[in-house]
């Protein structure tokens, strides 16, 4: 009867251990992976950013787009 006890509390503790080592992996992938959505946010903030804010006044683009809006 000791023995099936015994066996009976490794299985508990094998299962809760597998438990926290997939928790563990769970959490970090989702570490992992929000880590690559910010990368790529900031990376197409960036060239928003950049976008918007560049000096367009002597390129053929920043001409039209003077003309068109009345700045010179």
């Amino acid at each position: 009867m000791e023995w099936a006890w015994t066996s009976a509390e490794n299985e508990r503790a094998r299962i809760a251990s597998l438990a926290e080592v997939q928790l563990q992996a769970d959490a970090n992938f989702n570490v992992q992976k929000y880590i690559g959505d910010q990368n790529a946010s900031s990376g197409f903030g960036k060239l928003i950013g950049s976008i918007f804010t560049a000096d367009l006044s002597s390129t053929i683009g920043g001409s039209i787009l003077g003309k068109a809006f009345g700045v010179n």
